[in-house]
């Protein structure tokens, strides 16, 4: 084919992430249409909902990532949906051990850096921080380029 590895790449993911980002429109609409209709005054401040698709877009972005890695992985897209849920599964489990084994072990910030739902409740509570742009942005570009290395490798071997 005259396009190159990365480039199939990133459509992919590019493709993935704009359906992500559309299935998000009547939510925002939504959220619009309250304050029209109702005349109240929000149950939320701009602060909150900011935060809140900040963070669900940095999440969307590296689940889509590791969705297209499983998509890389096989040629079936019902395997590749339970590699993603299983990936994301353990991911979000991973947040937990903290809870189960305490904060006393030596690897407790690490388990703490890693968790989704650490992230999630700071950036909806309105309190934006670098580290969770700098840890999901990493995760993107690491299974970007796992999946460039596989594709690259499935279309050299063949």
């Amino acid at each position: 084919a005259p396009v190159r590895t990365w480039q199939v790449v990133l459509s992919k993911y590019a493709a993935a992430m704009t359906f992500y980002i559309i299935l998000w429109v009547p939510a925002v609409i939504q959220f619009k249409l309250f304050g029209w209709v109702t005349d109240l005054p929000a149950a939320y401040t701009s602060g909150d909902i900011i935060g809140a698709a900040g963070i669900l877009l940095l999440l969307g972005a590296a689940f889509t990532a590791v969705g297209c890695l499983a998509s890389a992985l096989t040629s079936s897209q019902i395997i590749a949906a339970l590699i993603t849920i299983g990936l994301l599964v353990i991911q979000y489990f991973l947040g937990f051990v903290t809870v189960i084994w305490g904060e006393s072990f030596i690897g407790a910030p690490l388990f703490h850096y890693i968790s989704s739902q650490q992230h999630l409740h700071y950036f909806a509570s309105g309190l934006l921080s670098s580290q969770p742009i700098v840890y999901f942005g990493s995760v993107v570009i690491f299974v970007l380029f796992l999946t460039y290395q596989v594709v690259d490798f499935r279309r050299w071997k063949s």
